[in-house]
């Protein structure tokens, strides 16, 4: 191998060389994909609770617990603020009772009742429990409804079907009172309002609150 062969070799190898070493180090020198080791919003969706959940734990506790307890207006009104219909609805209804820490506000409660009752309407259509006793129940308080307990008792009874126990507890009180309506108390063959007063299931209805 002559001289400048030798050196030809030597000059391809340092060229080599040299690609491979500014290679390397633009590689570790370039920033980071827009958007790389950033966690995007909703990437963490499987551990963070949705609206939906916040407000069924909300529901569980007004369920069993106590009805003042003020955590369960802040987990409503949670779920709410994040666009849940239904947690509207519910926030609505407390401020009409002025229950679960929430003031009692007819005025503001029939303003949010009145900003998603089609929405809440439309989902009991679509055969959503929940959705059925919260129409139901708009019906019969009236909340973003006209009063219409012949409404109010077959929504009511839709969701009571599915097994939704705040339905069937307010469809009882409803259909008592009616009763109680048609005869007086202490008429002849009809039982006293006490009673007649449906046992009680450990479940919050309407009579309840």
């Amino acid at each position: 191998m002559t001289m400048r062969d030798t050196l030809r070799y030597w000059l391809v190898g340092l060229l080599v060389l040299g690609v491979a070493v500014t290679a390397s180090r633009s590689h570790e020198a370039a920033p980071p994909e827009k958007g790389a080791g950033i966690e995007k919003p909703g990437a963490g969706a499987a551990s963070a609770e949705s609206a939906a959940d916040i407000r069924k734990d909300a529901r569980q506790r007004y369920l069993t617990g106590n009805t003042q307890d003020t955590g369960i207006g802040k987990l409503f009104q949670k779920a709410a603020d994040m666009g849940d219909p239904l947690a509207v609805m519910w926030v609505a209804r407390l401020l009409k009772r002025g229950t679960a820490g929430l003031h009692q506000d007819n005025t503001r409660a029939a303003e949010l009742a009145g900003t998603v009752i089609g929405d809440v309407q439309k989902m009991a259509e679509a055969g959503d429990p929940e959705a059925q006793f919260l129409l139901g129940m708009a019906f019969s308080e009236p909340l973003g409804m006209p009063k219409d307990d012949a409404k109010a008792c077959t929504w009511l009874l839709a969701a009571a079907r599915q097994g939704e126990a705040m339905a069937m507890n307010n469809l009882a009180h409803i259909k008592l009172v009616r009763i109680y309506e048609k005869w007086p108390p202490n008429a002849k063959g009809i039982p006293t309002r006490d009673a007649a007063q449906p046992q009680r299931s450990g479940v919050r209805s309407h009579a309840d609150e």
